[in-house]
């Protein structure tokens, strides 16, 4: 791992191709839909919960870093997902009730099997549940070794909104914007580039990505807006490209 900021930044093979569960066993296929399908679960729980965007953000930068230092021999992909996102609505100051997050989250998980959704409303079976996530928040907790600061796209992309040209067409700048948004929120439901780079450089290739689909790109400036990212971000061409490179991947 490469250290920086508060929390430290992995390597792309590090999460997908050596992780725990990589070691013990588990193909690389089933890690990765494991890992889709907790991200799908923590988006439309947190949308049932009417979370805001950065909590749900949190929360799948906790599961990611989990999974990137554990085994999912050893932890149910679904009951870690519902933990993170308990644990990442109380960093974030957005709380919701253990109950409520159990409810939702479960009847979602299961929503093909509504005779494992009817068992919630076994008073043993539902404590069952709330036991694993209050012992599964402490192996969290030190498992992420305390870090739970997050650094996200979002305040990037707010300002954003202020530093493109001003000859840029309206219009334009309401889609390109609209569009990097979208871009940074399908960056954590098919990614992990959350543990790979600083939220900086997300907020840049996401941008990038959007205005090269919207053949926006010479709009901010010489060498496809080189100052521009710079200035703005803080950013190389080379980053925004790894970045953007792993994005494309979700489209093909």
């Amino acid at each position: 791992m490469d250290g920086a900021c508060v929390r430290a930044f992995w390597r792309k093979e590090e999460i997908e191709e050596h992780s725990p569960s990589r070691k013990e066993g588990v193909p690389g296929a089933v890690e990765a839909l494991c890992r889709r399908a907790a991200c799908q679960l923590v988006i439309d729980t947190g949308a049932r919960l009417k979370l805001p965007q950065p909590t749900v953000a949190t929360c799948i930068v906790f599961y990611q870093e989990f999974f990137a230092r554990q085994s999912l021999r050893e932890h149910d992909h679904r009951d870690m997902a519902l933990t993170c996102l308990f644990l990442a609505c109380k960093v974030e100051e957005t709380p919701r009730s253990l109950v409520d997050v159990i409810h939702v989250g479960y009847a979602l998980a299961y929503r093909k099997h509504p005779d494992k959704v009817q068992q919630l409303s076994d008073k043993a079976f539902f404590q069952k549940h709330v036991v694993k996530v209050i012992r599964g928040e402490g192996v969290l907790l030190h498992t992420l070794q305390f870090q739970l600061e997050v650094d996200k796209p979002y305040p990037y992309m707010e300002k954003l909104s202020k530093c493109l040209p001003q000859d840029m067409p309206e219009d334009v700048k309401i889609s390109l914007l609209q569009l990097a948004w979208d871009h940074v929120n399908n960056s954590y439901k098919t990614t992990t580039v959350c543990l790979q780079y600083p939220a900086a450089d997300i907020a840049a290739a996401c941008t990038q990505f959007a205005a090269a689909l919207l053949r926006a790109l010479p709009l901010l400036g010489p060498e496809d807006g080189k100052d521009f990212f710079w200035n703005t971000f803080g950013t190389s061409r080379k980053v925004r490209d790894e970045i953007t490179s792993q994005l494309l991947l979700v489209y093909e």
